[in-house]
């Protein structure tokens, strides 16, 4: 039998399996990068990085690791350095982690260093008492374990903040997570000559063996590593236990373990889409005669398997909003803190009011701002628009640049504008009511997008790509030249459906 994962995976209870679950990668389209797991009761919770975007830290539940749904948002607002847009920073791999009956998140901010939140019961509690636990500027992907009520934080480097990668650290911190016990870290794995750009570690306790997973080689084309040492310390044995095997699946990169029974885990990883983002894998692994894992037969990530967990197809990602509600939709997130009442949620819509544009719009915080969610979609809004003179509302892209179809007003005259990232198109508009507009967007993988509105029949079409390493996202937004604009957007019905 195996010996239950002893820090960071809650109490293991085991649900009663009854059939195997089917499942085909990816198990979720969508960017949700960096992912880790922990068991909660009868449940799995799955965390994955939000970098810039607000709330933060996007947890989603499941029962059979392939059927999820949103629970909730771990952090409301970040800290004031991201009270302006900072893009691709903010938390990078966040990880769970449990011990004395307390749910605890390690937080990295690559800036700042390694905070942490903390929660009894987060299925039905919020996570509290954010504070540091180790300030220190250019390290990222913590894990924490603790042998003997000794806990041990380890992390990996930013090089473009601290001057290397390669390799991964340790320090000794205290048992709830407060605070460091020596001035500075330890290098544990050097990996600069055989493990090139070793990141991303997880830790676990198995059968009296700690096993640190961990990607290597880079996002695009890396392998995952396990290693495996009795000492805490190291030295530690590694061996490759998932690469790409040629079937199309790029950089198997990191992810989370979990204990399903016996001798039966499972692992999910993300893999990298140039314009989706990073999208999730899962994958089937147990432990071979020599302790190291071994994941799908060592035949790399695949398309279709079946995992050992009792299906429950009742758990869905929601990818609508009515804005009947007093409060803002799971869906939406905005790419810095929100410092005014930029949006006023209700039963009758979602209302955004216009906020002075100072810069562009890649520097705009007041954004709402929502995931593409899948591999070809389409996406259908209905708003009610009150405009101003010197006003724009806009319905946009979020990528390596900012296509957008937008509505302007100037002088009592409205233009349509669509631009494609090549030139600004542009369409007198005899319409003066703007109630009930629709707008609709199409992505038809690698990067096509085809943009209409219930304005014109004209299909305006253009060619995106992803923002760094965060995945294409939809956003609205409503902006002025002037100051105390009174122009506002009230959002009625958002929609997005999966196509062929």
């Amino acid at each position: 039998m195996i010996k239950p994962l002893k820090h960071v995976k809650g109490d293991l209870v085991q649900p009663v399996i009854n059939k195997m679950t089917k499942f085909t990668n990816p198990i979720i389209e969508a960017d949700y990068s960096d992912p880790d797991l922990i068991k909660c009761g009868d449940y799995y919770l799955l965390v994955s990085s939000s970098f810039n975007y607000v709330p933060a830290l996007p947890i989603l539940i499941t029962k059979d690791l392939v059927h999820y749904r949103f629970l909730s948002y771990a952090l409301e607002k970040l800290p004031n350095f991201y009270n302006e847009v900072r893009e691709g920073n903010g938390v990078w791999a966040p990880s769970f982690a449990f011990h004395n009956n307390t749910y605890y998140l390690l937080i990295p901010f690559p800036d700042k260093g390694i905070f942490v939140l903390e929660n009894k019961d987060p299925l039905h509690q919020k996570w509290t008492n954010f504070r540091p636990l180790f300030l220190k500027k250019g390290i990222e992907d913590p894990t924490v374990i603790w042998v003997n009520n000794q806990a041990y934080l380890i992390f990996g480097f930013v090089k473009s903040r601290i001057g290397f990668n390669s390799k991964l650290g340790i320090i000794k911190v205290n048992e709830d997570l407060t605070d460091t016990l020596q001035n500075d870290y330890e290098i544990l794995i050097d990996g600069t000559n055989k493990y090139p750009t070793i990141e991303g570690p997880k830790i676990y306790n198995i059968n009296n063996l700690f096993h640190i997973f961990a990607p290597a080689n880079g996002v695009k084309h890396g392998y995952q590593l396990d290693l495996i040492s009795e000492n805490i310390y190291g030295p530690y044995k590694g061996k490759i236990i998932l690469k790409e095997n040629g079937n199309g699946i790029n950089g198997p990169h990191q992810g989370g373990l979990v204990h399903l029974q016996d001798d039966d885990f499972a692992f999910i990883h993300f893999s990298e889409d140039d314009y989706l983002g990073r999208n999730l894998y899962l994958e089937r692994c147990i432990l071979d005669k020599d302790n190291f894992f071994t994941i799908n037969n060592n035949n790399g990530p695949i398309y279709k398997g079946e995992i050992n967990t009792k299906e429950d197809d009742s758990f869905l990602l929601e990818y609508k909003d009515d804005f009947n509600k007093n409060h803002l939709s799971n869906l939406w997130q905005f790419p810095a803190n929100i410092l005014n009442d930029f949006y006023k949620p209700s039963i009758d819509g979602l209302t955004l009011i216009a906020n002075k544009l100072t810069n562009t719009l890649e520097k705009f915080p007041y954004i709402l701002t929502t995931k593409f969610p899948f591999i070809k979609f389409e996406a259908e809004l209905i708003v009610n628009l009150q405009l101003e003179n010197f006003s724009t509302f806009s319905f946009l892209i979020i990528g390596e640049k900012y296509p957008y179809l937008s509505i302007y007003k100037e002088n009592d005259n409205y233009s349509l504008y669509f631009n494609n990232l090549k030139e600004e198109q542009k369409i007198l508009l005899s319409k003066k009511d703007f109630s009930s507009i629709k707008f609709k967007m199409s992505y038809t993988n690698k990067g096509q997008v085809s943009f209409n509105t219930s304005l014109v029949n004209n299909t305006f079409t253009c060619f995106v790509k992803k923002q760094m390493w965060i995945g294409l996202r939809l956003g609205i937004t409503i902006y002025s030249k002037e100051d105390n604009s009174k122009s506002k957007v009230i959002l009625k019905e958002f929609k997005m459906r999966k196509i062929k």
